[in-house]
């Protein structure tokens, strides 16, 4: 399998550009649903060790279900299969255009993406074949409801839940005790997982378009950031790992919170750091409001830089005793 190795952010993708068998389905999340029946061994050799690592993000180019659409992509990481991933449809546009699987055209390309998710549509700025600043609407969001949590070993807290292609609690560090720090990580992952357990017990979640997208995936703390320039620093707790990257879909629920609180208005930036260096960041904004189901939502639109790191080539071997790979824990 031919993978092109990125990062957005700071949040490592592996774009998966062929070798890997053809996937079936009529729709974008029946052929997500098939790898994860028939493939699922793949995914795992190329996420977990020793191709990978716990937390890591994973882009399968594929052919698209829609006509409107230039490529499909699943998503998937070292724990299973996502329904949209900000991180990775950054890389994948750096991946296709950087690679001519897209013809770049100056001074911007536009990719249209399948996803489970439905249709991205994708601007990259382009200079003397280069690819800058990549941008993309993401998912309806919106805003749930802010509740209390009683959480083992922590208390009481408030957290506010919301949906930015996956459902969200947000909690502020400082309730908790917990600092926003490279050096903390381990702390930040204990602390948001035990949040992460008694919010999917304690709060009922279901989309109203999608009734399979019914669980909390993901508990996000917002700090100051390093820079005056910015307005937050995020730390995305999520299957014993943090995220590297503010997270496409977390800044989009961060946002439309934002807007339903009536603390940020339609079109006004957002300009997120990532917990590892504060030159990393995501950049978001609400350009219109919208309705999903009865929820008052918005559509965000959201810009980050993809790097290329390698390109590898995996080699499976039917007597490799761990052929499709390890995660400790």
């Amino acid at each position: 399998m031919t993978v092109i190795e990125t990062h957005s952010s700071g949040e490592t993708t592996k774009v998966v550009m062929g070798g890997f068998p053809r996937v079936l389905g009529k729709t974008m999340w029946e052929k997500t649903k098939y790898c994860q029946n028939h493939l699922d061994n793949l995914r795992k050799a190329l996420m977990a060790q020793p191709r990978g690592f716990s937390g890591i993000l994973g882009a399968l180019i594929t052919e698209p279900s829609s006509q409107e659409a230039d490529f499909g992509v699943i998503f998937m990481y070292s724990g299973g299969y996502l329904h949209s991933c900000g991180d990775s449809t950054f890389s994948v546009a750096k991946a296709l255009i950087e690679q001519g699987m897209v013809e770049a055209q100056e001074p911007s390309t536009n990719i249209v993406l399948d996803t489970a998710a439905g249709l991205v549509r994708v601007q990259a700025e382009v200079k003397d074949g280069s690819v800058g600043r990549i941008s993309f609407q993401g998912p309806p969001s919106f805003y749930q409801e802010s509740t209390a949590l009683d959480v083992p070993d922590v208390g009481k807290i408030q957290a506010d839940i919301a949906f930015g292609g996956l459902y969200y609690a947000f909690v502020d560090p400082e309730e908790v005790s917990v600092e926003i720090h490279p050096n903390n990580a381990k702390e930040l992952i204990r602390v948001g997982m035990n949040i992460l357990d008694a919010a999917n017990k304690q709060v009922k979640v279901k989309h109203p378009e999608n009734p399979e997208l019914n669980k909390i995936e993901l508990v996000n703390f917002s700090a100051k950031p390093a820079r005056q320039e910015h307005h937050l620093k995020h730390a995305n707790i999520y299957a014993n790992t943090i995220c590297v990257s503010p997270a496409g879909t977390s800044v989009s629920a961060k946002i439309a919170t934002l807007v339903a609180k009536g603390k940020l208005k339609v079109g006004e930036d957002l300009i997120v750091e990532s917990l590892v260096h504060p030159d990393l960041i995501m950049i978001g904004k609400a350009v219109e409001k919208v309705k999903v189901g009865d929820y008052a939502a918005i559509t965000p639109e959201l810009s980050a830089y993809a790097y290329i790191i390698g390109i590898q080539q995996c080699i499976i071997e039917k007597g490799d005793p761990i052929r499709y790979g390890f995660i400790l824990s």
